[in-house]
């Protein structure tokens, strides 16, 4: 609900949106790897198609990047979901979509 009225918004005040990343999507356990969804089903794939968004990828919980902020070393975090959301707007970018 919350997204799709800032989409609304967004649409109002005519700012292009270039596309949804659904943010602490879910954890991964440290111990394991097992990918636990620890606030429900990922809904980032539906909403985009719902509100015909292109959706740009799901981004973890990390401890990593917590522990990164505090200390001030935002640009040096690396993922490999970072990093295919990140070649997702430079390609959009690059062709001029929105």
């Amino acid at each position: 609900m919350v997204v799709k009225k800032t989409i609304k918004m967004t649409q109002k005040m005519k700012i292009p949106i270039l596309g949804m990343i659904e943010n602490m999507s879910y954890a991964v356990c440290p111990h394991c790897n097992e990918k636990l969804e620890i606030f429900g089903k990922s809904q980032g794939e539906k909403v985009a198609a719902e509100t015909k968004i292109d959706f740009l990828g799901s981004l973890p919980w990390d401890s990593r990047l917590n522990s990164m902020l505090d200390a001030g070393q935002i640009e040096d975090y690396e993922s490999k979901e970072m990093s295919s959301i990140a070649d997702k707007l430079l390609s959009k970018m690059a062709s001029g979509e929105n």
